[in-house]
């Protein structure tokens, strides 16, 4: 998923490259960072520019950046898929952490072992972490390290918790920093979480110094099940200083870049500055994307148990229409969303028990099991002979023999203040499936509690045992829904990363449309659905329709705002060449094509790097963003054989303001700048004007342009 389905680990995208450039402005000793980089998401600050995500995936950067320049806006993909796995690890201890206090030191048995495998898989593959993979953007690589660095904070506050130590407590305020410097939303969490055992630990301390507060005191550590470490005052002192650390490296950062303590400039932002409906959405919210009015209509949408549709293309399972709005709000953006116990059952259900068994009493889970023990001596004192009823052993004598283990009230601290880390996502003027992943170190925190307990009960080790009826229909449900959870999360990923995106590419849409008529055609037949024959596109349609323009000028589909292109013909703006790529002419760009045919021209050139290495650009009409003159546009550079033959394809969507290029029907550049048309093309020399050499110097003909996905449609008409 997080390849496109390429495998190709070392792929640049749009909005990909900002860590490795912010990287590299360290190197050079500055956090800013160039303009025509961060594009809209830039924040200006006088005559500098810089970005408003955190610096931690940019520091990771660093130990492959300054040995090699090869890599640069490359590493995205990379560090999505070492994120994910450093989620499922951090995911993995906490699940052992918190069963050893649930079960102590019972054995694992091969069984507990193999759905214990299986869980993982579940929220590996079947969650918002498996979505992120779906764009390989800053935006996911934020929200993935962000879950993950917050996700091993909770596991380290929870073994500090457990049982206290000064490396335990490194440890919680390292990934604590590391999670509040990566994404400030979700390590909001764990910073807050940090403070409310700081503020038992001083309390304690206090009730040493104060002997007539003890009483009262002694109540709340055994309140959030904390064993406080006798003294209390120095690790009292370093949950403060694991706390304050981050928190004081965030204001300092955010102070350096923007001259603000916590907050973010979004009226200096690039994007607030050309876009008329951002600015809007400001100035109806006092100049913020936050405030509580968006609470109800923002936890509806992510709790909302009916966040799924079906459609009749593969893979079948489609998001909901766009969120209720509740209320005369104003959105920046309500993007493809769905919710947690729609996307995600399994978790959501087990979180729930876990969030039962967590904060109940002592004292009921004690009389529940009373009674539970009671019932069973009177179910096997009156059972007939030989109906199988054994009668129930001695009732416990600690609450071990209840439905937790003591130790399992120690999670209530954390899950608390887990829930500081999902406020983010709640009180934002944008929707999106992405930001699920905030409230995954919470679900977690809530779902393993309430797999252990089940596992517990599967076990036989309850008060009494689980009947196997139960136990049989509990099982086929788990797995129905597991099976459920993960088709959906792996359909909804798949229609975002090929149909509903923000930076899809021409390939990509193909690729599903043209897969998606396949099955239908096979499975179905007759005509396909959704389909519109028109002379322009139409003003209206639904999510997924395709609209076949002219003859086969164009094939383009609705992704729920505007029209994309799927194909297009050679009338449509289309252009294949057959290409033999130069190995001369060292860092010069040479043209491969100018259009427009009037002045100012736009021009794709390509410029050798040295060995197979090249780099393609394009020259645009700045002026329609602000600037005063043409623009060169750079995209990182791909590793091409040099020589031929290539078939490179150059896609100028002139009236939705695209330009895609492919090398033997890979992406190497897209920019979603306003085209020239492609009137007059000149192919291979450009004039004295250009900033290229005069000549490419490789060789470049024109081919004919296939329309395969266009001329099925028609025959299915």
């Amino acid at each position: 998923m997080v390849t496109g389905g390429t495998f190709q680990f070392f792929r640049s995208v749009p909005f990909s490259t900002f860590y490795d450039v912010q990287a590299r402005s360290f190197l050079h000793g500055t956090w800013s960072m160039p303009a025509s980089v961060l594009s809209i998401e830039g924040i200006r600050t006088g005559g500098r520019t810089d970005m408003y995500f955190g610096p931690v995936p940019a520091l990771f950067r660093l130990p492959v950046l300054i040995f090699t320049h090869r890599l640069d806006g490359r590493l995205t993909e990379p560090s999505l898929l070492i994120g994910f796995v450093v989620a499922l690890v951090f995911a993995s201890l906490l699940s052992w952490r918190v069963r050893g206090m649930i079960r102590g030191a019972a054995p694992v048995s091969r069984f507990e072992a193999a759905l214990t495998a299986a869980i993982i898989v579940v929220i590996g593959l079947g969650s918002v972490l498996f979505f992120l993979g779906a764009t390989a953007q800053v935006y996911e690589e934020a929200e993935m390290w962000g879950a993950a660095l917050a996700l091993g904070s909770f596991y380290a506050l929870v073994g500090f918790l457990d049982r206290p130590s000064a490396g335990r407590l490194v440890a919680t305020g390292v990934l604590t920093t590391l999670a509040l410097l990566t994404r400030g939303s979700v390590g909001a969490g764990p910073v807050v979480a940090l403070g409310l055992a700081a503020a038992v630990y001083l309390l304690a301390w206090m009730a040493t110094r104060v002997p007539r507060w003890q009483p009262t005191i002694q109540r709340l550590p055994r309140a959030f099940g904390i064993q406080v470490a006798d003294p209390p005052g120095r690790f009292g002192v370093g949950l403060v200083a694991a706390m304050a650390i981050p928190v004081v490296l965030y204001v300092a950062i955010n102070e350096i870049k923007f001259g603000t303590l916590f907050s973010i400039p979004l009226n200096r932002q690039v994007a607030t500055l050309t876009n008329a409906h951002q600015q809007a959405v400001l100035a109806a919210n006092g100049g913020s994307l936050f405030g509580l009015k968006f609470l109800p209509t923002n936890l509806l949408q992510f709790a909302r148990p009916d966040a799924l549709t079906l459609t009749r293309l593969f893979p079948w399972v489609f998001f909901p229409g766009k969120a209720l709005v509740l209320g005369h709000l104003l959105y920046d953006l309500r993007d493809w969303t769905s919710s947690v116990p729609a996307s995600m059952p399994v978790l959501f259900l087990l979180a729930v028990l876990g969030v039962v068994s967590v904060f109940r009493p002592a004292r009921l889970r004690g009389r529940f099991a009373r009674l539970r023990g009671r019932f069973a001596r009177l179910r096997g004192r009156f059972a007939a002979p030989g109906s199988g009823i054994a009668p129930a052993g001695p009732e416990p004598a600690t609450i071990e023999g209840a439905l937790a283990a003591p130790g399992i009230a120690g999670l209530r601290l954390p899950l608390v203040g887990s829930v500081a880390g999902t406020a983010g996502m709640l009180v934002i003027a944008f929707i999106a499936e992405r930001y699920l992943s905030d409230a995954m170190p919470m679900l977690l925190l809530a779902a393993l509690p309430g797999w252990h307990v089940v596992m517990r009960r599967w076990a036989g080790l309850g008060t009494t045992p689980t009947p196997k009826v139960v136990r049989t229909v509990g099982a086929a449900v788990l797995v129905v829904l597991a099976l459920f959870e993960l088709w959906t999360t792996f359909s909804l990923s798949l229609f975002y990363q090929r149909e509903l995106g923000s930076a899809i590419t021409i390939p990509q849409r193909a690729g599903m449309v043209s897969f998606q008529e396949q099955v239908d055609r096979t499975l179905v037949g007759g005509p396909a659905p959704g389909v519109r024959f028109a002379p322009t596109l139409p003003t209206h349609a639904e999510a997924l329709d395709l609209a076949v323009i002219g003859n086969c000028a164009g094939v383009y589909q609705f992704d729920g705002k505007s029209w994309q292109p799927v194909e297009l013909g050679a009338h449509g703006g289309a252009l294949l060449l057959d290409v033999g790529f130069p190995s001369t002419n060292l860092g010069q760009r040479q043209p491969l094509l100018v259009t427009g045919g009037a002045t100012p021209q736009d021009v794709v050139a390509v410029t050798w790097e040295g060995g197979d290495l090249y780099r393609f650009s394009y020259l645009f009409d700045g002026s329609a963003f602000g600037g005063t003159r043409q623009d060169w546009y750079t995209e990182p550079a791909v590793a091409v054989a040099p020589g031929g033959p290539h078939r490179v394809q150059v896609d100028l969507v002139t009236g939705l303001g695209q330009i895609y290029i492919t090398v033997d029907g890979s992406p190497v550049f897209s920019l979603l700048y306003p085209v020239a048309p492609p009137n007059g093309v000149r192919l291979g020399s450009a004039p004295p004007s250009i900033s290229t050499t005069p000549v490419f110097a490789g060789r470049v003909r024109s081919l004919p342009v296939p329309t395969p996905i266009c001329n099925d449609l028609e025959r299915r008409r």
